[in-house]
């Protein structure tokens, strides 16, 4: 069986540089500079009020390439930044959902133009 000229080429193997093997930057806006959620929640003086805290972590969560959100995903997200857990991430949200910060759908939730904007 003979092959044809397309079929006896080898193609080349292509080589992945270190900066496409990098992890895509966790800036969260053009203006900050931390880079972790700890230091995102310091920068928007965050770290006392709850729901502030929640609204600050769910802004991170989205900046960081969540579209949709859930109340657990906020309270993980704390966990592993070590911070303190909310004591009712539910009424956090809904309290954010009746000032217009955020927005349910269905069993997850987004952060609005208006909530970004807030902090």
């Amino acid at each position: 069986m003979k092959m044809s000229t397309a079929q006896n080429q080898k193609i080349p193997k292509t080589k992945t540089t270190k900066a496409a093997q990098q992890k895509p930057s966790t800036d969260t806006s053009e203006s900050s500079t931390a880079s972790t959620l700890a230091g995102f929640l310091k920068e928007k003086s965050a770290t006392s009020s709850q729901a502030k805290k929640f609204l600050t972590t769910a802004i991170y969560l989205h900046k960081t390439g969540m579209d949709r959100i859930t109340t657990g995903d906020v309270t993980k997200a704390l966990k592993d930044a070590r911070h303190t857990k909310l004591t009712n991430a539910s009424d956090c949200l809904n309290q954010q959902v009746k000032k217009g910060f955020c927005e349910k759908d269905g069993s997850s939730f987004y952060v609005t133009p208006e909530g970004e904007s807030s902090i």
